[in-house]
């Protein structure tokens, strides 16, 4: 037994039907049925009791609450609880009071409000959802999986109007800690086989398949809705892209922003904000060629002025290749880090793309660089890519592919650290030389490796790094090179702006100074600035602190509301719905 209802027929005309509708176990699954594929699947059971009076405006009295209810997203593979308790209806009006849904975290996203329901064809919405940490996304790597990863979120929001004229207002911020992995399965890396339609054949009596192909639907606009959305990104978020099946290739980024998303009662959409990168990595898995790590320099950002699908582009990444480089002359040789750069500049209609190389920590090489132009520059960076070559004014390099083993071998083990080590990033490299040293040539492999973990909630991040030469006193090389240089970080604040790190690094400064290594210490931190002025401003006191945050609190209420009237006053001559107050919220204030 799932529903009974019991009706009085004895009522006079004009006080209409009187029903009672007991409902002791509804399974909401039947509701499935009537929601689009793999938007959501509902399973549990509705229990309540409701008295209905079938007059000329039907009246609803009573009382509903769920018992074991869940709601799955197959979008984002993540399965929600919903909880309540006693939701009771008043002639008409529902109140959500006690409403909420169950993260998998056990955080709860409430829901208050009410929903009036006096005329069924005017329904009005006073909703507001709050929530504090909330685990929108709880979903281990697997095969099938399009989304996995972590991610909480703070959300407020608010529903007001009637159903064809809401005004929605929300804020979501994306905590730290979150790490989302998105997985392309119809991938552009992989190179697909596909047929291609030679020929067609059409049956001219079937009237119906013609119509169908021929037949476009009208686009859907969304009319009478005025929509703001601010979404604030934690610095700390680590978001990936997959760009194989595999994990091969991907992109890594971390960073933080606030982002804007409106849509005004004409159905006229605007995206607007930016969002800074404070890291990341570009791996490219080319064939035949090694793989190519590109770390993303921080400090770079994606801007949207409007058009969600052109946003304007300024990033910058840099990946360093060791070559070895001799003199024309034949006497001496040694091995330079070059940093092969890519800047991506300008809008995605109008996309930049150009390269560039360097050499830090060789200064008669960076001389070179630095006197020649920006296209020289740009095709020694795609010889030093492809070739693994530089070329320039009374120096050579030699091509370190004389082994393909071992590129081979360093391929292989990348991916198996890739593919088996869960949180922590391990990488290897074999590198062979051949050096002249007074007038001697001689052979040389160097085996190398980085590793790199965040321990404490991405709040400890250590790195060591060391390798080993096959041409040097194996008891000498293991107690100084194999751990060569190590690194320790440890985050004050959750916003990646206040940070303590020990180091120790080797590497080779020049032909004079040879191999150097350096130790210490240091305390970085990063401020926003508007003003010079304020970088020497060390300390405020709490009242004038106070004073900066209400002003900023009113000036963001403030383009709110602006934003809201010049929606009311295009759409005035339009619409006929009633103007909507400026948005003032005393929980968002708070």
């Amino acid at each position: 037994e799932v529903m009974t209802v019991q009706s009085d027929t004895t009522a006079s005309a004009g006080e209409g039907m009187q029903l009672e509708v007991a409902i002791p176990a509804f399974p909401i699954a039947v509701a499935n049925a009537f929601l689009p594929p793999d938007v959501a699947d509902l399973s549990g059971i509705l229990k309540g009791q409701m008295h209905l009076n079938l007059a000329k405006a039907p009246l609803i009295d009573g009382w509903l609450c769920m018992d074991s209810t869940r709601i799955e997203v197959p979008m984002i593979g993540t399965a929600f609880g919903l909880v309540s308790d006693t939701v009771s209806i008043r002639q008409n009006k529902i109140e959500l009071e006690g409403l909420a849904l169950t993260a998998p975290n056990g955080q709860k996203l409430r829901l208050s409000g009410n929903a009036d329901l006096y005329d069924f064809s005017d329904i009005s919405l006073d909703v507001r959802a709050d929530a504090s940490d909330f685990q929108v996304i709880n979903v281990p790597r697997n095969r099938k999986s399009t989304l996995f990863g972590k991610a909480n979120v703070d959300l407020h929001a608010s529903v007001k109007g009637l159903l064809d004229a809401l005004t929605v207002r929300g804020h979501v911020n994306l905590l730290g800690g979150t790490e989302v992995t998105y997985v392309m399965h119809d991938s552009p890396m992989d190179l697909q086989n596909k047929p291609q339609n030679v020929v067609t054949f059409v049956s001219f009596q079937d009237t119906t398949r013609l119509y169908e192909d021929n037949y476009a639907p009208a686009s859907l606009k969304i009319g009478g809705m005025d929509l703001l959305a601010n979404l604030e990104i934690n610095e700390d978020a680590r978001m990936s892209i997959f760009l194989s099946e595999d994990g091969n290739n991907r992109i890594s980024l971390q960073g933080g922003g606030n982002l804007t998303y409106t849509v005004n009662p004409l159905g006229d959409t605007r995206f607007a904000g930016r969002y800074t990168l404070s890291g990341g990595t570009v791996r490219y898995n080319p064939p035949i060629i090694s793989s190519k790590v590109f770390n993303i320099v921080r400090g770079g950002y994606v801007d949207w002025t409007g058009n969600m699908l052109d946003p304007a582009l300024n990033i910058t990444a840099v990946e360093t290749v060791r070559t070895n480089v001799s003199t024309d002359d034949g006497n001496n040789s040694r091995p330079v880090n070059f940093n092969v750069s890519i800047y991506i500049r300008n809008t995605l209609n109008d996309l930049s793309i150009t390269f560039d190389l360097s050499a830090p920590e060789d200064l008669t090489i960076q001389n070179q660089l630095t006197s020649m132009t920006a296209e020289q520059r740009s095709v020694q960076a795609m010889n030093m890519l492809i070739y693994n070559t530089y070329s320039a004014p009374g120096t050579s390099s030699s091509n370190n592919t004389a082994n393909p083993l071992n590129s081979f071998i360093q391929k292989e083990l990348n991916q198996w650290a890739q593919n088996n080590l869960k949180g922590v990033d391990l990488s290897f490299g074999i590198d062979t030389y051949n050096t002249v040293a007074a007038g001697a040539e001689s052979s040389r492999t160097d085996y190398s490796y980085k590793v790199s973990k965040s321990l404490f909630n991405n709040q400890v991040r250590a790195v060591i790094g060391g390798k080993y030469s096959s041409d040097s006193d194996p008891n000498e090389n293991l107690k100084e090179n194999l751990v060569d240089d190590i690194s320790l970080e440890y985050m004050f604040s959750r916003r990646d702006n206040m940070f303590l790190k020990v180091f120790r690094h080797t590497g080779y400064e020049s032909i004079l100074e040879g191999e150097i290594t350096e130790t210490g210490f240091g305390f970085v931190t990063r401020k926003k600035l508007l003003r010079l002025r304020d970088l020497f401003r060390l300390t405020r006191n709490r009242q004038e602190r106070q004073e900066n945050r209400e002003k900023r609190k009113e000036k963001k209420i403030s383009e709110m509301g602006n934003r809201v009237q010049n929606a009311q006053d295009t759409s005035r001559n339009v619409t006929t719905q009633p103007m909507v107050e400026p948005l003032r919220n005393t929980e968002y204030e708070k």
